[in-house]
């Protein structure tokens, strides 16, 4: 603890308790799509279920357009079917 508070004045954040970041460091990392099982392993969890019951709220697209990822998969899909049959016509 004697190194906390010196390391984030150096930094340049303001004071806050190690837990305190240890949440942080989980809400970002969720939050910029990285993988639940890095979290919860860097977090110490037992497994990623414990993590996504606390943090789930910031896993990306928990929106009003859920859903929409998927579609996109499914229009990808039928992209690469069409071009799949209009390379076989050529064949």
């Amino acid at each position: 603890m004697k190194a906390w508070v010196p390391l984030l004045r150096r930094l340049g954040v303001r004071y806050r308790p190690p837990y305190q970041m240890r949440h942080t460091l989980a809400t970002l990392a969720i939050s910029a799509g990285e993988n639940i099982n890095w979290v919860a392993r860097m977090m110490g969890h037992k497994s990623p279920v414990m993590t996504l019951e606390r943090y789930n709220r910031y896993v990306p697209n928990l929106t009003r357009e859920d859903g929409k990822a998927l579609l996109e998969v499914d229009k990808m899909v039928k992209s690469s079917t069409t071009s799949l049959k209009n390379m076989e016509e050529y064949q």
